[in-house]
C-alpha cells in the first residue's frame, strides 16, 4: 500500500508533537526541580517542540509517496529518535515548582507510548497510541508538544 508523504508527515507530526516534551530517555528517575517559572517552562518546552516538530516535517517533505516499510523505517530512523531529543529536553528544564507530580506522571506516560512505537514503528498508524500524553500535556499548556 503506498502513502502519500502527507500523510506520512502528518502522522510524524501528530505523534512528534504528542510525545516531545512528555517523556525520558528511558530511564525511571523523574524530573529534576530545577527552579524555572511556569511561564519559561511553557515557553521553553513549546519553543523545543516546535522546532522538533519542523525537523519531523522537513524530513518528511523529502519522502514522497511511501509503502508502509518505508514510513516505518521514517518512524523508527527519523520520528522516533527527534521525539525522543525533544522529550529529554523538556526533561532538562526541570518542572516549575507545584508542576512536579505532574510532570512526572507526563513523563511517565509518554515514555510508555514512545518505548511501545520504538518496539512497533507500525503504531504510528495508531490515532490514539498517544491520547492520555497528549491530554497531560495540554493540561500543562504544551500546546506544540501536545500535537
Amino acid at each position: 500500500m503506498k502513502l502519500n508523504a502527507t500523510l506520512a508527515v502528518a502522522v510524524a507530526l501528530a505523534l512528534g508533537g504528542i510525545a516531545a516534551g512528555c517523556g525520558s530517555s528511558n530511564d525511571d528517575s523523574t524530573t529534576s526541580t530545577a527552579a524555572i517559572s511556569k511561564a519559561d517552562f511553557v515557553a521553553q518546552a513549546n519553543q523545543i517542540c516546535k522546532q522538533g516538530n519542523a525537523e519531523v516535517e522537513q524530513a518528511g517533505k523529502q519522502l514522497g509517496n511511501v509503502n508502509e516499510a518505508q514510513l516505518e523505517d521514517f518512524v523508527a530512523n527519523t520520528v522516533v529518535p527527534n521525539i525522543q531529543k525533544q522529550v529529554d529536553g523538556v526533561k532538562a528544564l526541570g518542572a516549575p515548582p507545584g508542576e512536579e507530580a505532574q510532570l512526572n506522571e507526563l513523563i511517565s506516560v509518554t515514555q510508555a507510548d514512545l518505548d511501545q512505537l520504538k518496539a512497533d514503528p507500525s503504531k504510528i498508524q495508531d490515532d490514539h497510541l498517544f491520547d492520555d500524553s497528549n491530554q497531560k500535556a495540554t493540561a500543562l499548556g504544551l500546546t506544540e508538544c501536545a500535537g
